[in-house]
């Protein structure tokens, strides 16, 4: 697991009602979980998030955005659930500062931990 820190400026900010509506962007499909499953439905649902989600990315990247900060859909339960794609070539990768960088390993339950 790697964790760094950057400062990134022109950040499109979904987390803000106000930018969801001037954008026409429904904030229940942003929020929407990507099923794990396999059959044909659950597939079918997950490609209509994902061109959802797409859609929205391209739009930013074609705009000149930095990258996107959105809620996560899988941690609803926190006030602190934000999470923040980058776009590749529109920041410098050698100015993240590296706060934890772990081995991690999977473990039988599914899960995973840390290798110190």
């Amino acid at each position: 697991m790697f964790v760094g820190q950057v400062e990134v400026k022109n950040m499109l900010d979904l987390t803000d009602p106000k930018v969801l509506k001037q954008m026409g962007i429904d904030q229940k499909k942003l929020m929407e979980a990507v099923p794990d499953g396999i059959t044909k439905a659950e597939i079918a649902k997950k490609d209509a998030i994902y061109a959802y989600t797409n859609n929205i990315a391209n739009q930013a990247y074609a705009k000149g955005y930095t990258g996107i900060i959105y809620n996560s859909s899988r941690n609803t339960g926190s006030s602190n659930n934000r999470a923040v794609v980058l776009f590749g070539g529109r920041y410098d990768p050698a100015k993240i500062k590296p706060v934890l960088d772990k081995l991690m390993c999977a473990e039988k339950t599914g899960g995973f931990n840390l290798v110190n």
